[in-house]
């Protein structure tokens, strides 16, 4: 699966994957804002999202995203 993440311009953290039990994981259990979704396939289903993470979760996303954030 395909995951990033990395800090914009406010100083939050974008956080995108195609993973969908991470996915389900940030649904059931943080309150994250999408910021964008991609869709792709036949039936225009979604392929990926990418989330709005204030920094203080920076280590949580670290963790369930397996990768450092980039700048």
């Amino acid at each position: 699966m395909d995951n990033s993440l990395w800090y914009d311009a406010a100083g939050n953290i974008q956080a995108f994957t195609t993973d969908r039990a991470i996915m389900a994981k940030i649904r059931r259990s943080y309150d994250f804002q999408i910021s964008a979704t991609y869709y792709g396939g036949i039936g225009g289903e979604i392929t990926a999202l990418q989330y709005r993470v204030p920094a203080s979760y920076s280590r949580t996303i670290r963790r369930m995203f397996a990768v450092q954030i980039t700048s």
